[in-house]
């Protein structure tokens, strides 16, 4: 028990020392990246921080969007933004043409009322095929009735890299007095 105490207290220098060596670090000392230090580190300096990764955790758990058992890139950006920012979000990107709102609802609800711009991409049947001819790199803002991720969490595992969904959908969005058209 005194051995493996002693080794992992080992482990630990030698982590502390590879760090302070390969990593960058702020004015204050703290680390800026680990894609930085994975990228200066050598193989048994990956090997390592990895173990230690695996001894340690990192508490991160599966969120309700995401599929168990799958590794989505880091790059990916997924989640819910509120009415608020989902404004402040449209009113950023106004006339950029890589910026996209999508109402998932059917197409009477859409017509009865809609956000400003959005185009009508029906959840339904033939939904994965059709939202996945759409262009993966453009930034996307979804919603549907009641905000319940269906349509992101689809688009997330079709890979597209940037999606936000409105927090409790357009209701919550009408709740807020933003204007539909």
């Amino acid at each position: 028990m005194i051995s493996m105490g002693k080794n992992l207290s080992n482990l630990r220098e030698t982590h502390n020392k590879i760090i302070r060596e390969l990593a960058p670090v702020n004015e204050v000392g703290t680390l800026l990246t680990v894609k930085h230090f994975l990228m200066k580190a050598g193989p048994l300096s990956q090997i390592l921080l990895l173990l230690l990764l695996a001894v340690f955790g990192n508490g991160c758990s599966a969120t309700a969007s995401e599929t168990p058992g799958r590794i989505v890139p880091t790059e990916q950006i997924n989640k819910f933004v509120t009415p608020k920012q989902a404004s402040e979000l449209i009113q950023k990107n106004k006339g950029n043409t890589n910026f996209v709102v999508i109402d998932d609802r059917e197409p009477t609800a859409y017509k009865s009322g809609h956000i400003t711009n959005a185009i009508n991409v029906p959840y339904g049947t033939d939904f994965s095929s059709r939202i996945g001819q759409l262009d993966k790199n453009k930034v996307y803002l979804v919603y549907c009735p009641t905000g319940c991720g269906k349509t992101s969490k689809i688009m997330k595992e079709l890979g597209f890299k940037e999606v936000y969904e409105i927090q409790g959908g357009l209701r919550a969005w009408i709740s807020q007095g933003l204007p539909v058209e």
